[in-house]
């Protein structure tokens, strides 16, 4: 979870807020498939609440 209070967001923006759930799987050492759900949202002073991205979403991430 990603929080931003008012102070450090910027324009017409008051919050912003990101959750970000996923599964893992290791690979190999070095490399781990993933799946997950995520959804992100801000609150502007025109409107409560706006969300700009829900979803799901997968990758591989590799470290070296």
């Amino acid at each position: 979870l990603y929080f931003s209070p008012n102070i450090v967001t910027y324009s017409d923006a008051e919050r912003f807020a990101e959750a970000d759930a996923r599964v893992e799987y290791e690979l190999i050492p070095q490399a781990s498939a993933y799946i997950g759900y995520r959804r992100i949202t801000v609150s502007l002073k025109t409107k409560s609440n706006e969300v700009l991205d829900t979803g799901f979403h997968g990758g591989v991430r590799m470290s070296f």
